[in-house]
């Protein structure tokens, strides 16, 4: 028996009849090809899915009459925050997708000291509104958890500064920073291995701090030590700072227990 087709329809509840978003209707009836009793299951991007029957479709709209609730298995259990620095165009799409299918809750994007990419100045850039590249984001965190099988959202949000990031991080968060090793003298750096940490089945929230493309300045790596954020490094070899984002998460959530056994 096939898997039913994973479809986002926020309004979504059992025994109710709910139209599927446009979107999510034109996917299914003209991509898809769909009909009147096909078998369907809805994710309402809070955590749950739900099985259902595509009830009438027509003219890029489709009902779907749902049955029953259906427990998630893939939703994270620990609670990661990325906090990158923000990346341009494709770099923030890759980011945000593979994040999505690792298990991060949130990503926070902020202008580091050394970003290249700045909010105020994207638009002229690239000649995409914030709004657009908002809604953008947002198709590519319902497609990613479709791709994964995850029910809730991941949040993507942005912050003004570096400053903000710092002061509105969790208090009782487990808290890295991650710098390259030829800061590591001059910060204590561990690898990621060797720190002392105990992360695995954490009920607090675990943030990692990734800086831009050509690191967090000094003075950033002090001012997060001083809000208590653990120094770490990945390693001899430079990264680009999606690699480096994604890479300390896989090994944040290793340790946390998420990945692996």
């Amino acid at each position: 028996m096939s898997h039913p087709r994973i479809f986002y329809c926020p309004q979504a509840k059992v025994s109710a009849n709910v139209e599927l978003p446009p979107d999510e209707a034109r996917h299914a009836l003209r991509v898809l090809r769909l009909a009147v009793g096909d078998s369907l299951r809805l994710f309402d991007g809070r955590g749950f899915f739900y099985d259902g029957e595509l009830t009438s479709a027509g003219r890029g709209a489709a009902t779907v009459q749902v049955n029953t609730q259906v427990a998630s298995t893939a939703e994270p259990h620990v609670r990661l925050i990325l906090l990158a620095a923000l990346l341009k165009g494709k770099k923030a799409d890759f980011l945000i997708q593979k994040a999505v299918e690792l298990g991060v809750g949130e990503i926070w994007f902020f202008e580091a000291r050394r970003s290249v990419a700045q909010w105020h100045g994207m638009e002229e850039d690239d000649n995409e509104s914030d709004a657009a590249r908002r809604e953008r984001w947002d198709k590519i965190v319902v497609s990613a958890c479709k791709q994964c099988e995850r029910a809730g959202l991941m949040p993507v949000r942005l912050l003004p500064s570096f400053q903000n990031v710092l002061e509105q991080s969790p208090e009782t968060a487990h808290r890295f920073v991650y710098c390259g090793e030829h800061e590591a003298e001059d910060s204590g750096v561990q690898h990621a291995e060797t720190a002392s940490c105990t992360l695995r089945d954490s009920l607090e929230p675990i943030l990692a701090l990734i800086g831009p493309e050509g690191g967090l300045t000094p003075e950033e790596i002090a001012s997060a030590m001083q809000a208590r954020f653990q120094p770490r490094s990945l390693g001899a070899r430079i990264l680009r700072a999606e690699t480096a984002a994604l890479a300390a998460a896989t090994v944040l959530l290793y340790q946390a227990g998420e990945l692996g056994k």
